[in-house]
């Protein structure tokens, strides 16, 4: 389905490749919800979390060049290697990196950080920098439904300091329907 979608990475749009048209992306529903407030949010934290995603995925795809990884975001890369290495349960799908996801049926779109398997079931990962959150199950929630969903969902909390980043699942069987409620929201508060 990302072939029907592109991303401009600068301006963090996603776009129908068919009419130019643009469409919602997961957390950006979440935000229009109120669930999310950024306004806190140093424009540096989000650049680093993008440095950070880079290097994991160089790290998955065996390019990743340890010279060339700043002092910044150095332990968190290391807090990454040392999960993956610690964790043999965990099986990453090569075509399942930062793969851009689309729901035709309820119009939205994201990234899944890792597509892949949890102890022999599938699973999608959300690789995260910061602290957990409650709303971080309703955007792995999203991610899954996109991806016709099933999928056992985690947030992959690294920590600066390199120490093993910590596996959270996010079970609440209700997070797809607050989700799907949230995304109805956003279509009807964007119509004129």
């Amino acid at each position: 389905m990302s072939n029907l979608i592109t991303f401009d990475e600068a301006k963090h749009e996603y776009r129908r490749v068919d009419s130019g048209l643009l469409v919602p992306s997961v957390t950006g529903i979440i935000k229009n919800a109120g669930i999310i407030n950024t306004d806190w949010i140093d424009d540096y934290y989000l650049e680093r979390g993008k440095w950070v995603h880079l290097a994991c995925e160089y790290y998955d795809l065996g390019c990743l060049d340890h010279n060339t990884v700043d002092d910044a975001i150095s332990g968190f890369v290391q807090s990454y290697i040392n999960f993956r290495q610690a964790s043999p349960n965990v099986l990453i799908y090569p075509d399942g990196i930062e793969k851009i996801v689309y729901n035709p049926t309820w119009n939205y779109v994201g990234t899944v950080d890792r597509i892949c398997m949890v102890n022999g079931l599938d699973a999608i990962i959300d690789l995260k920098s910061g602290s957990p959150a409650r709303w971080h199950g309703l955007q792995l929630s999203g991610y899954s439904l996109a991806l016709g969903g099933g999928y056992r969902r985690y947030g992959l909390y690294l920590h600066k300091d390199g120490k093993k980043g910590t596996l959270i699942e996010y079970d609440d069987q209700s997070d797809d329907d607050v989700f799907l409620g949230i995304t109805n929201f956003n279509h009807w508060s964007k119509k004129r």
